[in-house]
């Protein structure tokens, strides 16, 4: 008998592993299925939620997009919830649209950061709770449900499903925790790319604002040398037909001028005749 609860002894110890994840014993491992250490799978049957607050996701949200006003369930993109279905993991998307809903100092029963929470930035570098702004996720969920009603449209669809290569979990190993003001958490629609659109339109219309006020100047400035020179023009033409112009040399006529040329002619001529004579 005690040979045999030795052998058992000794196959539990040597079953044990050195590469269990202390968080995931302690229930505070976020990392799930990309955690490099063992999750044991008793202990993770543990870790189950138990429900006190299912989370109950909403399927107009995944599918079409959901409009009603008063929507009590989490509109979480269908990729999120795919994943938590099947290995109970909650990415920070996913936790935050999960707060936008329900009023829990909890999340898949990892805390939320109450530094972060108050001050929207959390000093401890490896923080393992929720950075995450529950009122802020409130905001902004009654702003989408606002926009979905008016029509307007954002460069994220409600619910769709993200590409393959869309790294959009933070909680990867080795990211710094400490972080600047409240980020958004991906599911609004960014008006970075709108906003620049819009100012690089202004600027290019001020520029050519300033451009057309410069032609019109050109084009005034030419139109009043237009008016000077036709006032001269006419007044020049004026005092030539009454004959009041006389400092402009007359152009000899052309007797006068064939004239001249014979005179140059002979004295050239006479020239040579005085040479042949010597």
């Amino acid at each position: 008998m005690s040979s045999d609860k030795g052998s058992t002894n000794g196959e539990k110890k040597s079953d044990r592993r050195d590469d269990v994840c202390r968080d995931f014993l302690n229930n505070i491992c976020n990392r799930g299925s990309r955690c490099k250490f063992y999750h044991p799978p008793d202990e993770e049957k543990k870790h189950k939620p138990t429900g006190e607050e299912p989370y109950n996701f909403c399927l107009d949200f995944q599918n079409q997009g959901c409009f009603r006003e008063h929507c009590k369930f989490i509109h979480a993109n269908a990729d999120d919830v795919e994943r938590y279905k099947k290995t109970g993991d909650v990415n920070l998307p996913l936790a935050r649209a999960i707060a936008a809903v329900i009023r829990s100092d909890k999340i898949n029963d990892i805390p939320i950061c109450n530094e972060y929470n108050s001050k929207g930035i959390c000093s401890h570098e490896r923080c393992r709770y929720w950075h995450i702004n529950a009122e802020e996720e409130r905001r902004r969920r009654l702003e989408q449900m606002g926009a979905r009603r008016s029509g307007a449209s954002g460069s994220y669809r409600a619910g769709a499903r993200r590409p393959a290569n869309d790294a959009y979990d933070p909680y990867d190993c080795g990211m710094p925790r400490a972080k600047s003001r409240y980020a958004p958490a991906g599911l609004m629609p960014e008006p970075a790319q709108s906003s620049r659109y819009v100012i690089e339109l202004e600027r290019r219309n001020s520029e050519l604002l300033a451009r057309v006020d410069g032609l019109e100047r050109d084009l005034r400035h030419e139109k009043d040398r237009y008016e000077d020179l036709l006032t001269l023009f006419k007044q020049t033409q004026a005092a030539v037909q009454t004959g009041q112009i006389s400092r402009i040399a007359p152009v000899p006529p052309p007797a006068a001028s064939a004239q001249l040329h014979q005179h140059q002619a002979w004295a050239l001529n006479g020239d040579k005749y005085s040479d042949w004579m010597r």
